[in-house]
């Protein structure tokens, strides 16, 4: 079976499926989909019941269907059920009225055990060497995006570590509701502010690496442009429906950006500024470490990891979109003085007086953290290659 079948994002309201036919998809996929799996991956499934024991469902899929933690129920349930022989990833801009990033995956229906995947990828079906499928049970972090990885030039790497950043923070990603019950109370900063009373609201295009661009990069927030938004806390008292999850952010946290080359952070020391969706907030179990955590997410090998293991899910191919669980999967190196000094330099990265002084305390903090990670001279080289164009390129927008 061949298809093309349609590809509805659920975050989309123009796509999305009414409540009651996703009731009966989920109800026929056996509770493999959830509210937001694209239509595209449950009719992947579907076609697999189709075939008999020995048939092939060749299907052109969105890239996302090899990562997105909607999309891991199906991914575990065709890796039991079916054999991947082949994939292929779009590296090029394949379809002229197309804005999402393709691929195309062909599976077996047998229960044998899969041999190695064969790759292609681009426009000319470029060859890659043949892959085992990543191992499977049924978590976030198990996706086919590592498959891709070559394809993309992210660089595999071997590095020591025994936790994630789990062990270390929380996350929170924000949903509509706190987005939408900001209406009616953002205003524009006026010099008589208080950020206790009045405390700034990030978005996603503030944030750049250990760079907090609020009052400087004006962002679109529910229909309107701010260039120093606000939130009227007295009136959310007053009027809202905010001010419980407003108590709840407003702590020492780390606020992360979306759709990024880099994984870009900033810290909030004092606590006092809010997220504005999507910004993720990552929280740490103990305050003293929170510069730590900045090194550690903002390093090389955070982003290496990001891209292997979830590329796909972000708007374009070259950039990274974590879910915060997700995120607390990301590596951490055991404690060392190389670790330490990395969050040092992290922190005087954030307090720089200029980009290109700012870009050279992120290089020496990556180093610092390659280190503690104690990989290879070949892995670093090959890393910092690949990773240090990106941040500089972060800085030129």
């Amino acid at each position: 079976m061949v298809g093309n079948p349609p590809f509805l994002s659920q975050l989309n309201l123009a796509t999305a499926t009414q409540r009651g036919l996703a009731a009966l998809i989920k109800a026929r996929t056996d509770g493999a989909t959830s509210a937001y799996t694209d239509t595209a991956a449950v009719f992947w499934i579907d076609a697999l019941t189709k075939v008999t024991v020995g048939g092939r469902v060749a299907f052109l899929l969105p890239q996302s269907v090899l990562a997105s933690r909607d999309a891991s129920a199906i991914r575990h349930r065709i890796s039991q059920a079916a054999s991947l022989e082949h994939l292929w990833v779009s590296t090029d801009h394949a379809f002229a009225d197309a804005l999402v990033a393709t691929c195309a995956v062909v599976v077996r229906n047998t229960t044998q055990s899969a041999g190695p995947v064969e790759r292609s990828h681009s426009l000319e079906f470029c060859e890659l060497p043949p892959a085992a499928l990543p191992g499977h049970d049924n978590t976030d972090e198990d996706t086919w995006s590592s498959l891709a990885a070559d394809a993309f030039g992210i660089p595999t790497i071997t590095f020591a570590s025994t936790e994630s950043v789990g062990a270390l923070a929380e996350a929170t990603a924000d949903f509509r509701d706190e987005y939408y019950g900001l209406s009616g109370f953002i205003v524009e900063h006026a010099d008589n502010m208080s950020d206790k009373h009045y405390p700034p609201l990030i978005t996603t295009g503030m944030i750049d690496p250990a760079l907090n661009r609020w009052g400087v990069r004006p962002s679109r927030i529910l229909k309107s442009t701010w260039q120093a938004p606000r939130i009227n806390r007295q009136a959310m008292d007053e009027t809202g429906t905010l001010s419980e999850w407003i108590d709840k952010r407003c702590t020492p946290k780390l606020l992360i950006a979306t759709q990024s080359r880099v994984i870009e952070l900033i810290v909030d020391e004092p606590g006092t500024m809010l997220p504005c969706m999507p910004v993720l907030t990552v929280t740490p179990k103990d305050t003293a470490k929170m510069w730590h955590i900045a090194s550690v997410l903002g390093s090389p090998v955070a982003c290496a990891t990001a891209m292997s293991r979830y590329s796909g899910t972000a708007l374009t191919t070259d950039a990274i979109k974590l879910a915060a669980k997700q995120l607390l999967k990301l590596p951490i190196p055991i404690q060392s003085n190389a670790w330490d000094h990395a969050a040092d330099l992290y922190r005087d990265a954030s307090i720089a007086g200029s980009n290109t002084a700012r870009i050279e305390l992120l290089i020496n903090s990556a180093e610092q953290m390659n280190t503690a990670f104690d990989l290879s001279d070949t892995d670093r080289q090959r890393l910092m290659a690949w990773w240090t164009p990106r941040l500089q390129r972060t800085f030129e927008r």
